[in-house]
């Protein structure tokens, strides 16, 4: 009887989620993650929302409604950039491994997506780690607004470029990858 009930148990688990091979920093295995594709659009928008209002206190020099946008931004800036970096990256860079024209440029937007992200964390490391200084406070509005351009390229790179190649296993179909010149 309890054989029958574990047969029957084993037959309604879901299947395994799909797995690659450890990461290449052996940091573990790299799993497609259907709701992380999911949540992508949804993060981005609450990124894109928290920098209006960051820029709306900048306009209304309101001080304390800039630095609480500050520091909610950087929280979701954080997460976000966390998950994409852990999770999102190491699956396509490993889902594309069979493309190499495809994972080429996958790389090339990869390092373009990096530098925004060291970009907009550095505006936040010197903002958020410094005495609230006039120095400060005059650097605010220009990095501010560069950290905002920096965003719009990086959420464009990561919605248009990146997001479309985020497919589970064995839906991934690159175009054949051209001959090598002679």
């Amino acid at each position: 009887m309890l054989e029958d009930i574990r047969n029957r148990l084993r037959s309604r688990r879901p299947a395994r989620p799909a797995v690659a091979p450890p990461a290449e920093d052996g940091a573990g295995p790299v799993r497609y993650r259907p709701l992380l594709a999911a949540r992508l659009p949804t993060d981005n928008r609450r990124l894109r929302e928290a920098m209006r209002t960051l820029l709306a206190a900048l306009g209304k020099r309101d001080e304390e409604a800039l630095i609480t946008g500050l520091v909610a931004f950087a929280e979701a800036f954080r997460a976000v950039a966390l998950a994409r970096s852990v999770q999102f990256h190491p699956y396509l860079a490993w889902a594309l491994q069979q493309a190499p024209t495809t994972r080429t440029l996958f790389d090339s937007v990869r390092a373009d997506a990096q530098r925004c992200l060291s970009g907009i964390e550095a505006v936040l490391a010197t903002h958020l780690g410094a005495p609230w200084t006039r120095m400060q406070r005059r650097r605010l509005a220009p990095d501010l607004i560069h950290a905002a351009q920096l965003l719009t390229r990086w959420l464009r790179i990561d919605e248009d470029i990146l997001l479309p190649l985020y497919l589970p296993p064995g839906q991934y179909r690159p175009a054949p990858d051209l001959p090598a010149p002679r």
